[in-house]
């Protein structure tokens, strides 16, 4: 009898050891087989940096495009309408200085008298194309040590080039016919020229030395509004303009403001101007300022938006390959593990969310640090020592409309292998092990 109830009791002990089994080590080593948290390390990192690095180019565009139209709404400070441009190099025509004055003195006088035509002037530099550079040295200042003058940009203009551009005069006088050889040497300057060479004073009649302290004195005659010189975005820079009378130069641009709304009408009447003149002078530079703006000002900054756009939304895609491609591979090594916490009660729902907190927090992560590295490119934008695009400020809403998407993308990108590992069947699953 006493045989039988032991008996009875080894078969059951067993049994009953197994209903209360430690859960503990068998999670511990279903976490252990898959590798564990510091084996996905860096795979975490990849896929964070993925989603930090497509944020920033992201933020990027969305400041670009928004700082290009604030400045398009604001204007180059010059008139792009009715403008007809043509350039020449007298060079090329082998003509001496004589020859080069006397050319562009009756190619205005003609253009200014031609049918159609409202105003014209001539420049030695085209707007938002560029500028040359000039070496000054303001009367009574002493340079730094090393240093032997100060820099700004320039341009050879002639009178009435002002009155044709739409820029103003904000001070002093435009240039005049009398401004020529022999005369005072006389200059132009812009609002932030006189404000860097001569801060707190006024620049009307103040003198600078050309090249260096013991150049040509020219005497300040005028102040105009800062424009835009190189591109739409460039931050504001000390621009000089000297009489191009004063200072010959062989390659001139001639711009001619058109009666009609239309500037292109006025190309064939410039083309008889020039033919009157020198049949065989070369001509370049045919085009409506209105052409060269909106390729300047509008096309080059969308390209540039668009490219840095498509750079981020390319980074995007890698990302939720990335994070998808995790998040199924941690599922698929934590099969034992998600299939023994369903075993003992967990339900779907919980599985679930589980697996979306481990994709959440990589997609959270990256989406940090990349609102970081964001705010630091933003104010690189912004800073007024920045000559490819300097914008006044960054709308802030900006990181929230990027950052608040790219959160819910790491959500369904980690959705459907959490719903996956929802489905996980703990019986089968336990018997395969």
């Amino acid at each position: 009898m006493s045989s039988n109830v032991d008996s009875r009791m080894a078969c059951i002990t067993p049994a009953l050891n197994a209903t209360r089994p430690d859960l503990v080590p068998a999670l511990k080593a279903a976490d252990a087989d898959s590798g564990g948290k510091t084996r996905f390390w860096g795979r975490n990192t990849i896929v964070a940096g993925q989603v930090a690095l497509s944020l920033v180019l992201l933020v990027i565009s969305a400041v670009l495009l928004q700082g290009f139209r604030e400045q398009l709404v604001q204007g180059p400070g010059f008139r792009t309408d009715r403008l007809f441009l043509n350039s020449f190099q007298t060079e090329l025509a082998h003509y001496s200085e004589e020859q080069s004055a006397r050319f562009y003195q009756n190619l205005l006088d003609r253009t200014r008298s031609a049918p159609g035509v409202r105003s014209a002037a001539l420049t030695s530099v085209i707007p938002m194309i560029g500028g040359e550079s000039l070496d000054l040295v303001p009367e009574g200042f002493t340079p730094a040590r090393g240093q032997k003058a100060l820099t700004s940009f320039d341009a050879h203009v002639s009178d009435g080039y002002f009155a044709t551009m739409g820029i103003p005069v904000l001070e002093g006088r435009e240039f005049r016919e009398t401004d020529k050889k022999g005369a005072p040497l006389v200059a132009i300057v812009n609002q932030e020229a006189a404000r860097h060479f001569w801060p707190g004073e006024n620049a009307i009649g103040r003198r600078f030395h050309l090249h260096d302290a013991s150049g040509e004195l020219v005497q300040v005659v005028g102040i105009v509004k800062t424009a835009k010189y190189f591109w739409i975005a460039e931050p504001p820079l000390d621009y000089i303009y000297l009489p191009y009378r004063q200072h010959p130069h062989t390659g001139l641009s001639l711009f001619a403001e058109s009666n009609a709304a239309d500037a292109s009408t006025l190309a064939p009447v410039l083309r008889e101007v020039v033919r009157g003149l020198d049949s065989d002078m070369p001509v370049f530079d045919v085009r409506t300022m209105h052409d060269l703006y909106t390729q300047r000002a509008v096309k080059t900054p969308n390209m540039l938006s668009e490219i840095v756009g498509g750079l981020g939304l390319m980074g995007l895609i890698l990302a939720v390959v990335g994070l998808y491609g995790l998040i199924s591979y941690s599922v698929s090594r934590r099969r034992r593990e998600i299939g023994i916490r369903m075993a003992i009660g967990a339900d779907r729902p919980a599985v679930i969310r589980m697996i979306m907190k481990q994709g959440l927090q990589l997609g959270a992560a990256g989406i940090v640090a990349g609102l970081l590295a964001s705010f630091f490119a933003s104010r690189a934008l912004t800073s007024t020592t920045a000559f490819i695009a300097s914008f006044d400020r960054v709308n802030p809403s900006v990181y929230l409309v990027i950052a608040l998407p790219l959160l819910l993308i790491a959500a369904l990108a980690t959705f459907a292998p959490a719903r996956r590992a929802s489905l996980v069947d703990p019986v089968r699953t336990l018997r395969d092990e």
